[in-house]
């Protein structure tokens, strides 16, 4: 396996286990204001609470890095 498909993979699980921790983050908060789920379009909908704010946006920053590592490990690995 490539050097660059190792990597691109590395960065692809780090960013996709960021963003699951920024999701757990921001469905905790959501649920303690609003007794419910988030929707699934979390990521996408601006929030008015900056406890919302902050992990919604640091999520959907590193969602184009995780789609172009995976891009990058499939056509490398």
């Amino acid at each position: 396996m490539p050097v660059l498909a190792i990597a691109a993979l590395a960065v692809a699980a780090g960013s996709a286990f960021t963003i699951w921790l920024m999701a757990r983050r921001f469905a905790a908060r959501y649920a303690e204001l609003h007794r419910r789920i988030p929707p699934p379009s979390w990521m996408f909908r601006a929030q008015s609470d900056p406890e919302l704010e902050a992990p919604r946006r640091r999520a959907l920053a590193l969602l184009p890095v995780l789609v172009i590592a995976a891009i990058v490990y499939v056509l490398n690995a």
